[in-house]
């Protein structure tokens, strides 16, 4: 299989060929892969990407246009999910955030009540 070309690979993967969607990610990996790690820089969150790129581009295969055009589409749904992920960082790091300011707001609270209840 290793000879056969893209746009023969992606027919198949449209016919619901796992293998040859398997292999056409396997040829692509490398350089996904690496674009991903040089936006995210992080083990966990290009796994995470790389395996979310190839279950949407699975289960979006039938609606490729050009089959020569796989890397290019197969590239923006990467590029898509490093989105997600940024989206999902910034979520998380603007509800500690919060957390934190309430927690002080809190401790300062307590501090005050303490002093007036001491007076």
């Amino acid at each position: 299989m290793d000879k056969i070309s893209t746009k023969k690979l992606v027919q198949k993967a449209k016919k619901g060929d796992g293998q040859a969607f398997v292999h056409l990610c396997q040829k692509y990996e490398t350089v996904l892969y690496n674009a991903a790690y040089k936006m995210l820089l992080n083990e966990v969150d290009v796994a995470d990407c790389l395996q979310e790129t190839e279950l949407c581009a699975w289960e979006k295969i039938t609606t490729l246009k050009n089959e020569h055009a796989f890397n290019s589409w197969i590239f923006k749904i990467m590029l898509n999910q490093v989105q997600n992920i940024f989206r999902e960082k910034q979520k998380t790091t603007l509800l500690f955030l919060l957390l934190m300011i309430y927690m002080i707001w809190i401790k300062d609270y307590i501090n005050y009540l303490i002093i007036i209840a001491f007076r």
